[in-house]
């Protein structure tokens, strides 16, 4: 089974990847599911999203070493029944993604690199980052928006806004693996370390 490996992540927790290259049927050999997951998959009508559904359940067994039960909260985030945990899930054409902890509020975001990015910058960049980073730069662009993404899931009740709550402290791509990401609400102000990655033609992404 194409298991890319398991991470520890400084003491935060545990970073899994896979690459799906298994069939429906081979996934549902390695993780039975109950039945209340058995009917969401099931609901699905398209055969690649039920496969990184199934590809993120067994990374989180794979990580856990035990059965449990995946829910949703109102916002459609995930959480795991009876367990005080923190986890995100990412997952991206042929790659899934999850980093679980049981200490800190995680994020995590694997995106497959798309040339459309530069035209869809200002939908997620502040006007700030529009004047002052390379908008052609399509790895820095997916940095950008996958670490604003974990940052939008760890915070999905709040509906943070990606062009107006949630910045970078400029970085040098082809000298930094790492940044600073920030939250800015009226309400609330978060600061989280952020570390990215390039797998083959994707950008990974997870924040904590």
């Amino acid at each position: 089974m194409p298991l890319i490996g398991l991470e520890n992540i400084e003491n935060i927790g545990t970073l899994g990847l896979w690459k799906i290259k298994e069939s429906e049927e081979i996934l549902l050999k390695l993780r039975q599911l109950p039945a209340k997951e058995k009917e969401e998959i099931n609901s699905l009508k398209n055969s690649k999203k039920r496969r990184q559904r199934l590809a993120y359940r067994i990374l989180l067994k794979e990580i856990l070493q035990k059965d449990f039960t995946l829910s949703y909260n109102t916002q459609g985030k995930p959480f795991i029944d009876n367990e005080t945990l923190y986890f995100s899930v990412s997952h991206s054409d042929e790659y899934a993604a999850v980093l679980l902890s049981h200490t800190h509020l995680v994020g995590v975001d694997i995106e497959k690199i798309s040339q459309r990015m530069p035209a869809l910058a200002s939908r997620f960049l502040t006007p700030k980052e529009m004047n002052e980073i390379d908008l052609q730069n399509i790895d820095l662009l997916h940095i950008y928006w996958g670490a604003k993404e974990c940052l939008y899931k760890m915070y999905s009740e709040k509906t943070p806004l990606f062009s107006k709550h949630l910045t970078l402290k400029k970085f040098d791509i082809l000298k930094q693996n790492h940044s600073i990401a920030h939250l800015s609400m009226e309400d609330l102000k978060a600061e989280y370390r952020l570390f990215f990655r390039k797998i083959e033609d994707y950008m990974l992404v997870y924040v904590y």
